[in-house]
């Protein structure tokens, strides 16, 4: 069978859209065919970073999507079920590993592309443990971005960090991950909700997602400005203000980003409490320093969250439930709606922060 993809060829040259060939599913394989596939932020480290690689490869990593057809040992799908690709294995916990490569190549010019998982085509053939049912009924656009943006940003929230009802916090860069941070740490009651980002309108979004204050840190201190907003709260032994977050979300990954959520989470002390808790969220660019005293002497908490701990068999359909009831706005979250042809002009857009939201391919 044939079928187009957008497949990378050279680091930092467009994509190039053309035909590929799949094989019939192989044991454990699924055969699904793409609605839409978000473009992440995540796929620009692959295509222009300092580690990529030269290809021939498919990316993209979130789709919702029909099964095709099924490989022997498959029982969790078939044929005419809705489907979501992401790249968490659906039933594993954190730590559990990836399953092995598909067995069944998909080729281009003799070569073969194909990778565990890949979304930027019309079809995608991969490993039975990254494809989830999907409930029946649901829109097959906005969806297709719960198997990494909601996943990531709202898994940081319920998941890695737990945020509890009354908990301060900020999200640092609100793009599809960070708007779905946002909407997680909403439905958890956080308070104060702070977004921070250097576009007025990504942040006039953010509002729409259950932020209660914004920081543009374009014109602000960010920092500064979150202890000014979280300076009436708890006071150490010596009557003096712990200004700070309990928790601060990094969305972006970068080296100013990642030492800004350490100095904006809160200090603690030992007569009333431990610090609060930074969380890297986005992919890291470069090789990022942080104030080791800092944390020392705060008892801060820096840590990470890998696809938002989540186990997409339990999580994605409580992410549907949020959107279904309204407590998460996937159609205002996709600003942007492209088709396969036009990927590259899509993926220039995000590289100049031009995307408000998520941007999808639609097929």
């Amino acid at each position: 069978m044939r079928s187009r993809a957008a497949i990378f060829v050279e680091p930092g040259q467009p994509l190039i859209i053309d035909e590929v060939e799949f094989g019939e599913p192989g044991p454990g394989e699924v055969l699904v065919r793409n609605f839409a596939s978000g473009i992440c932020h995540s796929q620009l480290h692959q295509m222009f970073g300092a580690n990529a690689q030269p290809g021939p490869f498919l990316l993209g990593h979130e789709a919702t999507s029909e099964v095709v057809s099924v490989g022997p040992d498959v029982t969790h799908v078939q044929p005419g079920d809705l489907a979501f690709v992401t790249w968490i294995p659906r039933d594993a916990a954190p730590g559990d590993g990836y399953p092995a490569p598909t067995e069944t190549p998909v080729t281009w010019q003799g070569q073969r592309v194909s990778r565990l998982c890949y979304t930027w085509s019309e079809h995608t053939l991969t490993r039975q443990e990254l494809i989830v049912r999907a409930p029946d009924g649901i829109p097959t656009d906005v969806t297709s971005i719960i198997g990494c943006a909601v996943m990531t940003g709202a898994g940081a929230v319920v998941n890695s960090a737990d945020v509890q009802a009354g908990e301060s916090a900020a999200v640092f860069g609100v793009g599809g991950v960070g708007l779905s941070c946002i909407a997680g740490l909403a439905v958890r009651g956080a308070s104060p909700l702070i977004a921070v980002d250097l576009d007025d309108a990504k942040l006039e979004l953010a509002r729409r997602f259950g932020a209660t204050e914004t920081i543009n840190a374009s014109e602000l201190d960010p920092v500064a400005e979150i202890k000014r907003l979280t300076g009436a709260g708890v006071v150490d032994r010596r009557g003096q203000p712990l200004s700070g977050l309990d928790y601060a979300f990094d969305c972006i990954g970068k080296t100013t980003t990642i030492r800004q959520i350490i100095e904006a989470v809160r200090p603690g002390d030992l007569t009333v409490a431990r610090g609060g808790t930074a969380m890297l969220v986005g992919i890291p660019d470069g090789e990022p320093t942080i104030d080791a005293g800092d944390l020392l002497r705060g008892e801060k908490h820096f840590t990470a969250s890998w696809g938002g701990s989540c186990r997409p068999d339990r999580d994605f359909g409580e992410f549907v439930r949020w959107y279904q009831e309204g407590m998460l706005d996937l159609d205002a979250m996709i600003t942007e709606r492209v088709r396969l042809d036009d990927i590259n002009e899509a993926v220039e857009r995000l590289r100049r922060g031009e995307v408000l939201g998520r941007a999808i391919i639609e097929f």
